[in-house]
């Protein structure tokens, strides 16, 4: 599809700087188009420590297995 080959070529020239905002776009879009669904993005500096961010990301969501209303929109973020 065309359109679809136009999407990509648009993502795939966009700057550093602006993937945050194209990203947090599309998320908004998901939200609006499929709101029973929460998406996060998980994302992790493989400069840093990845164990300890592993173990950050488990802590969130047991986090959020004890307390499922923390995913409403504005509570989590991050």
């Amino acid at each position: 599809m065309d359109m679809e080959k136009d999407v990509y070529d648009l993502i795939s020239h966009v700057g550093a700087e602006e993937i945050p905002e194209v990203l947090d776009h599309v998320l908004f879009c998901y939200k609006e188009l499929f709101p029973q669904w929460s998406v996060s993005v998980l994302s992790v500096d493989k400069r840093e420590d990845v164990i300890a961010q592993i173990d950050e990301t488990i802590a969130l969501l047991e986090k959020l297995k004890e307390n499922p209303h923390l995913l409403k929109q504005g509570v989590i973020k991050g």
